[in-house]
């Protein structure tokens, strides 16, 4: 029959632990297959050396007073050290041992708790690194173990706080609390959060957030704890900080609401979807008629006829595309009981956090009245300018009428001339020439004037330079020629060139003044009888198109007034010429010979010598 001997061997190859069996001498006389699984050692390069040879230096003492025991014949006896392996890390180990001192020898079974160990490890590295406080607390809440946070913080050491109840440092008025947290983990019921004041070595108190899990098996209690004094200041500071901003905001609302109401323009908001009316102030209920309460949660369609809530949709649906403000100058809107009011609007799209228009904001102001006022005073304006038209036109024709009378005053016309030069020009221009083509086609200055009598030395010597035949390059004298006026608003350093090419007569135009310039001819029917040239010196006195009108009619009023005095010239020089014929005839007539040689000149103009025609006898 097969015992548990016959297959002692398969057991020892299916074991995971190492089992062995060591002499006194330290060398293995017999270890299992596992040790090769462990330690990576074959079975025969293991036993070929000692024990101690494997064994970490730091665990070899250790290890050596254990062997000690086996003197005093201590049975089964157990460690744990670090056998190194055969790639050269060490692995832990824990040995159970009994020896046989029949036989000197020590039966012994090594299992490896390496993972066991470096997760123990991993754990103690957390527990004394860990920020927060760790502790341990048995079921009599006394502490079993501290990290070193909790006594580094709470200025304790070990020995002062170990197998201390925990209640003995809570202040007293947490303790209550703090024995009902204990005894419901007693019960097997975890704390996930408790707060408690604990006392520090100086005598100050600490607030504590707790969590805690129980472990019945072991009668322990894991726990940990968070200082939370700073935050609970800084809590509390923020909660009176946060209350005061709300007090703040509520003022701020309520201080804006009552901007918003007291506002005299319509202001509302609308809800950017459906655009119904979510804010409506006081303002926008007398003008529409409306209370707020009717309009909100509506939208133009609800007030308005069609075609307005058609234009007021539209128009906002275009501020909602955009991102800015949209101004309406003026749009009409029908009222409750006002009827059709004139408003200008303004509205602005109002965007959330993500940039997507929310809100559409409008204010309006009703300008009807302004409007109407607008209106009344175009037409006073309108009535006004007719007013000044008729006026001007009044005063132009009784100027020209003036004109007339003092052109039409006298037949001389160097006199007449003169005198257009005296009144006329000074009501028109600063200062001016009149310039004449004479019998022998040379331009000759009949008048020139300026208001300033220290000018007029300047003016005059700019005449007594200016030349007396036309040029073509000078627009003084192509006016004549050319039989058109010439209008200058401005005059500019370039156009003076034009005017006058002379640098010298230049300089006196500059020292005389001339910002603005209107040359017009002389007319009658046929031909340019001369010219005038009106000039201004000054920008508040810049000529328009209204003066060359006017100067133009008093070119022709002068050349109509110089054609008659001209002809009025010509008349009387006849008459002298008939009257001198006359005198001489008389006398000559009484002298017979006179007749004869009249006769025969009468003849002589009657013989055509050209033709060789000879008159008849009888017409002889």
């Amino acid at each position: 029959m097969s015992t548990i001997e016959d297959f002692k061997d398969e057991f020892f190859a299916l074991s995971p632990d190492i089992i062995g069996l060591v002499r006194l001498d330290g060398y293995f006389s017999y270890v299992s297959p596992a040790v090769t699984e462990v330690l990576g050692y074959s079975t025969e390069e293991f036993i070929s050396r000692p024990l101690m040879s494997y064994v970490h230096p730091e665990d070899v003492d250790s290890l050596l007073d254990e062997y000690q025991h086996f003197a005093t014949g201590k049975k089964v006896f157990s460690i744990t050290n670090r056998c190194k392996h055969k790639d050269g890390s060490y692995r832990y180990l824990t040995w159970k041992s009994n020896p046989n001192i029949k036989n000197k020898l020590i039966c012994t079974i090594g299992r490896d708790i390496t993972d066991v160990m470096r997760a123990q490890e991993e754990l103690k590295r957390f527990f004394n690194l860990a920020l927060d406080f760790m502790c341990m607390i048995d079921f009599e809440g006394k502490f079993l173990q501290v990290n070193p946070s909790f006594s580094r913080e709470l200025g304790y050491i070990n020995g002062e706080i170990l197998n201390v109840p925990v209640v003995q440092f809570i202040h007293p008025d947490d303790i209550s609390s703090t024995l009902n947290e204990l005894q419901k983990l007693y019960q097997g019921i975890a704390t996930l959060q408790f707060e408690n004041r604990f006392r520090h070595k100086n005598g100050q108190y600490r607030t504590f957030s707790w969590k805690a899990y129980p472990s019945p098996e072991e009668n322990k209690i894991y726990a940990t704890a968070r200082d939370i004094t700073e935050l609970r200041k800084a809590k509390s500071t923020l909660e009176i900080k946060v209350q005061e901003r709300t007090e703040e905001l509520s003022k701020s609302r309520a201080f804006l609401n009552s901007l918003i109401e007291n506002l005299p323009n319509m202001v509302f908001v609308k809800e950017a979807e459906n655009l119904t009316f979510i804010r409506f102030n006081k303002a926008g209920e007398e003008l529409l008629g409306y209370k707020v309460s009717d309009l909100y949660g509506k939208n133009d369609y609800d007030f308005f006829p069609k075609e307005q809530a058609d234009f007021f949709t539209s128009r906002d649906r275009k501020v909602l595309s955009g991102k800015s403000i949209v101004n309406i100058p003026e749009e009409e809107i029908e009222t409750k009981y006002k009827g059709t009011r004139i408003l200008h609007t303004k509205k602005i799209p109002i965007y959330n956090s993500e940039g997507n228009a929310e809100y559409l904001l409008g204010i309006s102001e009703d300008i009807t009245e302004l409007k109407m006022a607008e209106r009344e005073r175009f037409k006073l304006i309108q009535n006004q300018t007719i007013m000044e038209e008729r006026e001007r036109i009044s005063k132009r024709e009784g100027f020209l009428a003036e004109m007339s009378n003092i052109l039409a005053s006298s037949l001389n016309f160097r006199e007449v001339l003169s005198k257009l030069a005296s009144v006329v020009l000074p009501q028109i221009a600063d200062w001016g020439i009149i310039s004449i083509v004479n019998e022998s086609g040379k331009i000759e200055r009949i008048s020139s004037v300026h208001p300033d009598e220290q000018q007029n030395s300047s003016l005059k010597e700019l005449v007594r330079k200016l030349p007396a035949h036309p040029v073509n390059e000078m627009l003084f004298l192509e006016s004549i020629k050319k039989r058109k006026s010439y209008f200058l608003p401005i005059v500019t350093p370039q156009m003076q060139k034009k005017l006058i090419s002379d640098k010298s007569l230049i300089k006196l135009m500059n020292k005389l003044g001339c910002y603005s310039v209107i040359i017009v001819p002389i007319t009658n029917r046929d031909n340019t009888l001369g010219n005038i040239t009106f000039v201004s010196t000054s920008p508040l006195k810049r000529f328009s198109q209204e003066d060359l009108s006017m100067a133009e009619d008093i070119g022709k009023r002068a050349g109509l007034a110089l054609e008659n005095a001209l002809l009025y010239a010509t008349a009387r020089q006849a008459i002298q010429s008939r009257d001198d014929f006359i005198s001489i005839a008389s006398h000559e007539l009484k002298t017979p010979i006179t007749s004869l040689k009249l006769q025969l000149q009468m003849t002589k103009r009657s013989i055509h010598v050209d033709t060789g025609e000879t008159p008849s006898a009888g017409k002889l």
